[in-house]
């Protein structure tokens, strides 16, 4: 006989017995399936940490795709079993888009079993074989009550055995039924041969190939799966083809950013290198990543040839090299397939699957290129640039009324059109939003659309919806740094600032280089009380591009309410040459200066505002109010305040949280506007 020490977990009102696989509360069962049963042992055990959703996925469901219904729900069952909730969580605690940790009350008891003599061999590619006196057992795969199967069981190492370990789960289930007593150590020994053996197998029959790609891969074991996608070149005869070598660029960056686990580096950051000549080893350095992927284009007529190759960062060795791939422009979606599918086993990340097909949005190849033209030229973030992103995604759309991201990208174009163009709110806001509901309608799991229609709830001043549609957007892509830019801000202005701050480190983390990135992370800083930081944050975006306007306005701001008059000055002068204002206007707005100090730069701008409204051009009256905020002018800054949100002028999301309003806040009517804006204060 053999004593055995078995553990049971008391969580507050409730107790739970790994051993019978049992939870009780006050003497009654709780019921919990088995698989949620032992999701939450898993929590438990690994209580001093943060257990990542593919970590779980990885040890529950073999790592398939089944994160947002069957994960969410698994954890939602251990919620209800245990009284526990989302909003005020007792016992679980969800990091979004990242994982889950046990944080509820924990004690430790311990008993002593005594059971016939055996031993196991545990966890050994998803088999769990126990052998006793009397038989042998081998636990099945399935959903089942916590009374009776464990499920599936992978182990943290690479996915080699998978395939052979199924056929040695056949054969052992085979020679379960001719064992009987006298034949359990023949069998422990035959089960310990055949699973070594298989695996002797397995790791034989690898190809030489991708033990080279292991090997190279496994050189940056320091750092976690991750990626850049540098900026394909152009190798067509026509320049007019460089919307479709970008485009697919960004293609590859939001492919691969599907994968669950894997840091992929944001357009915005890694077009900072297009048309350099780059050194891998600065690449990783930069962005802190294991891997590039480097390639080039030329689309001739309706052939198209790509060239692509993965590179560690570490040594630049070559982890995996594609053929150059010839086609017709009408297979681009499939040759994307397959470059995608080898760049995610060169990383040893699962994307493609055994009867598993990519997701095409469109298989009309002449929508794609409208919406690669889209893209294009909403990245410039120009007037021009956005006027013309709309002429396209709605070419797509023309083309195939069921593409979603099309969709998505009209909308987005519209939201950018409000700060760009800009463009009236009242105007275009009602098509953002019908262009994203109806991205949703067609395609639920399209993280795109998710933010836009977050961002329009937001400058509908939905503030839940919006929170909601960001968390959404996170759980379907978690390296999509635009939706922890925009949620940042929503967590600002709903007054979570230490949350703000980390959604938008998480925003920079993936796209280092983004200049409006970096000088929002000054701005959040500013907003959370960490003055010091903000500026010097400011300051280091200013250095890292010179030219950046909204980085040397952000700056004059913060030396505004610092009260540094002469720096507010030259950073405003340099925001307006950066803008493209004449020497003229720029001379102008220096005698303003000499003649009445800062208040005359703000005289001088209010006066231009108010010319331009007055000749029917659009004024917006959030930045009317600025104005007469920052002259001392409380009266005339309410009075366009309180017609913002008369108005439910979209641009109104920011008055709680916007800088400039700052020597209001004391005011009674402000406190009043937000009131009516929904907020508590």
């Amino acid at each position: 006989m053999v004593v055995q020490i078995r553990t049971i977990y008391s969580l507050g009102e409730f107790r739970l017995d790994p051993h019978k696989k049992l939870i009780t509360c006050e003497g009654a069962t709780v019921h919990l399936a088995n698989r949620p049963f032992q999701v939450l042992l898993h929590l438990i055990e690994n209580r001093d940490r943060m257990v990542s959703r593919a970590e779980l996925l990885d040890l529950f469901w073999d790592g398939k795709d089944v994160y947002e219904n069957t994960l969410t729900k698994c954890v939602g069952a251990i919620r209800k079993a245990l009284n526990d909730t989302l909003e005020q969580p007792r016992f679980i605690e969800t990091q979004w888009a990242k994982g889950y940790r046990f944080i509820g009350a924990l004690e430790e008891s311990h008993s002593k079993a005594h059971q016939s003599s055996s031993f196991e061999i545990e966890r050994t590619r998803g088999v769990k074989v126990i052998v006793e006196e009397e038989y042998l057992e081998i636990l099945p795969d399935g959903e089942t009550t916590t009374q009776s199967q464990l499920p599936d069981e992978k182990p943290l190492a690479t996915n080699l055995l998978d395939e052979k370990t199924i056929s040695a789960n056949s054969a052992i289930k085979s020679a379960q039924a001719l064992l009987s007593r006298r034949a359990v150590a023949l069998a422990v020994a035959i089960t310990a041969i055949l699973l070594l053996s298989v695996g002797w197998l397995a790791l034989r029959s690898r190809s030489n190939l991708a033990e080279a790609r292991s090997n190279a891969f496994n050189a940056t074991s320091s750092l976690m799966p991750s990626i850049a996608v540098l900026p394909f070149r152009n190798l067509s005869d026509d320049a007019a083809s460089e919307y479709f070598s970008d485009g697919l660029t960004e293609t590859f960056i939001t492919e691969l950013a599907k994968i669950d686990g894997l840091k992929v580096i944001s357009r915005n950051s890694v077009f900072t290198f297009k048309g350099k000549d780059v050194d891998p080893l600065e690449v990783g350095r930069k962005f802190d990543v294991a891997a590039i992927l480097e390639g080039s284009v030329r689309k001739s007529g309706d052939m198209v040839r790509v060239d692509v190759r993965l590179v560690n960062t570490k040594d630049g060795s070559v982890i995996w090299s594609g053929n150059t791939y010839d086609r017709a422009l009408k297979d681009i979606l499939a040759v994307q397939d397959e470059i995608a599918c080898s760049v995610a086993a060169g990383l040893r990340v699962k994307l493609c699957g055994e009867a598993e097909t990519a997701k095409h949005y469109t298989s009309n190849v002449d929508a794609y290129q409208a919406y690669l033209k889209g893209r294009y030229y909403w990245n410039k973030r120009t007037a021009e640039g956005i006027k013309r992103s709309i002429e396209h995604f709605e070419q797509a759309i023309s083309i195939d009324p069921n593409y979603a991201l099309a969709y998505a990208g009209l909308a987005d174009s519209y939201i950018q059109g409000v700060w760009h163009v800009p463009f009236d709110p009242k105007e275009v806001l009602p098509k953002a939003k019908a262009a994203a509901l109806q991205a949703v309608k067609i395609d639920d799991t399209l993280a795109e659309a998710h933010t836009a229609l977050g961002n329009i709830y937001q400058m509908e001043w939905q503030w839940s919806k919006a929170g909601k549609e960001f968390a959404r957007a996170l759980e379907l892509n978690p390296s999509l740094a635009r939706a922890y830019h925009v949620q940042a801000f929503h967590l600002d202005i709903i007054g979570q600032h230490n949350e703000a701050v980390r959604a938008i480190r998480q925003a920079q983390a993936l796209d280092p280089l983004s200049m409006i990135i970096n000088v929002d992370v000054a701005v959040i800083l500013w907003d959370a009380g960490q003055h010091d930081e903000a500026l010097a944050q400011c300051l280091k975006a200013v250095e890292m591009e010179p030219n950046f306007a909204t980085g040397h306005w952000t700056l004059a701001l913060f030396y505004q309410l610092q009260g540094r008059e002469k720096e507010t000055a030259e950073a405003y002068f340099k925001t307006l040459m950066l803008n493209g204002r004449s020497e003229t206007d720029i001379a102008a707005y220096r005698k303003a200066y000499m003649k009445k100090g800062i208040s005359g730069i703000y005289q001088k701008e209010l006066a231009e505002q108010l010319r331009n409204q007055a000749s029917g051009g659009y004024s917006s009256p959030i930045q009317l109010a600025r104005l007469y905020a920052s002259l001392g002018q409380k009266e005339a800054a309410f009075k366009w305040l309180e017609f913002a949100v008369a108005d439910r002028n979209a641009e109104g999301a920011t008055i709680k949280h916007a800088l400039y309003f700052d020597s209001l806040r004391s005011d009674p009517r402000y406190v009043e506007l937000l009131r009516r804006m929904g907020f508590s204060e």
